[in-house]
C-alpha cells in the first residue's frame, strides 16, 4: 500500500499544528502526552527547530501518521530550512 504524502509546501510544524487543532487539543495537552516541554512543541510547530528521533516517533504514534510520511516532510522541512539560512 502506498503512503499518501502530505501536500506540497506544508512544513513539518504546520502539519503537526494542523493535526493538533483538528483534535481541538491545547499545546500543553499534547506536550504532556508527548513528554516534552510545551515550549519545545511550540518551537517545533513554528518550524524553529525539528524534533529529535524519539520525539518524531512519539508524534507519529500520537497522531497516527506513518513514519514514512513524517520522515518525508521532516527531511523536506529540514532541506528548506538549510536552503533559507
Amino acid at each position: 500500500m502506498k503512503t499518501k504524502l502530505p501536500q506540497k509546501g506544508i512544513s513539518f510544524g504546520q502539519l503537526i499544528r494542523k493535526r493538533r487543532k483538528k483534535r481541538r487539543l491545547s499545546l500543553k495537552e499534547v506536550a504532556i502526552d508527548l513528554n516534552i516541554a510545551p515550549s519545545a512543541l511550540s518551537r517545533i510547530e513554528n518550524d524553529i527547530c525539528l524534533p529529535s528521533a524519539t520525539t518524531l516517533i512519539a508524534i507519529s504514534n500520537y497522531y497516527n501518521i506513518s513514519l514514512e510520511e513524517l520522515k518525508w516532510i521532516y527531511l523536506h522541512t529540514r532541506q528548506t530550512k538549510n536552503t533559507n539560512t
